[in-house]
């Protein structure tokens, strides 16, 4: 009675509207927080999922299994470190999986909550999911390739590497311009103190306009960007968030890049 109390309760007026929250506050943690705040003493006797599990590992492990490998890269990119935490069994309960196995565990009155389980609905069989680094080798791949056309002495290649430097720093700026909006101009807390924005710095964009108009100073920002850059290779796994690993050839490439363009706009002493 009292979860019916609760579902009506929640269905009418404003009720019925809430800030949507995929991490904290959504379509399940609803249906979570109505069913253990109706039921006062009930607890979860057993850990629904292994120490140290993160709201990341949750969400890659949908992904992973889902054979979304881009979704989880892209969204790799923007959340930031508030999904790194270690998380307990109410806070793993906003994955749909997750709250039927803390139903399924939940003692409530010195007996099992769930009488009996039954699946009412079964859905296709799910596809075999894709090896989850490919995204790793195929940025891999272009990366080697970039640095191997870059090593070159071809007009082509002057051209070609040229185009790839623009395209580089405005693709990285605009990355930055986008976690930077939602760190600041949204209320996903999810999205904040995102590291990230270390490699794919919002100035990039800027400076990708400069690029061939050769200003003095481009050396000096290619140097700085340069030591932030290695500084952050030189960190990544010690990091308090879990950065993709399909990255990591960007970055390095992209370190590269900063070096070879900090020499080449050095002026002569």
């Amino acid at each position: 009675e009292k979860i019916i109390d609760a579902v009506i309760f929640n269905s009418t007026g404003d009720n019925k509207f809430y800030i949507y929250d995929g991490y904290s506050d959504n379509c399940t943690t609803r249906i979570k927080n109505i069913v253990y705040n109706s039921l006062q003493n009930a607890n979860i006797t057993t850990n629904i999922i292994p120490d140290g599990t993160t709201k990341r590992d949750l969400m890659h492990y949908y992904l992973e299994n889902g054979s979304q490998l881009w979704s989880e890269l892209g969204l790799d990119i923007i959340v930031g470190s508030a999904i790194d935490k270690k998380i307990s069994n109410d806070e793993a309960m906003y994955v749909p999986e997750f709250f039927m196995k803390g139903l399924n565990n939940t003692v409530y009155k010195s007996a099992p909550l769930v009488k009996s389980f039954r699946s009412i609905l079964n859905g296709n069989d799910q596809q075999k999911p894709t090896w989850k680094y490919v995204p790793l080798v195929i940025t891999s791949i272009i990366c080697l390739l970039i640095f191997f056309v870059s090593t070159l002495k071809t007009k082509w290649s002057y051209t070609f590497i040229k185009f790839i430097d623009a395209l580089l720093l405005y693709v990285t700026g605009l990355l930055g311009i986008l976690i930077l909006l939602m760190w600041f101009a949204t209320d996903h807390i999810e999205c904040k103190n995102n590291f990230n924005i270390v490699w794919a710095l919002p100035s990039n964009f800027i400076i990708a306009f400069f690029l061939f108009k050769k200003p003095a100073w481009l050396s000096s920002y290619f140097f700085i960007v340069a030591i932030i850059t290695a500084l952050f290779l030189a960190s990544w796994f010690w990091l308090p968030q879990q950065i993709n690993i399909a990255l990591l050839p960007i970055v390095i490439l992209l370190l590269q890049r900063y070096v070879h363009l900090a020499n080449k706009f050095r002026r002569p002493a």
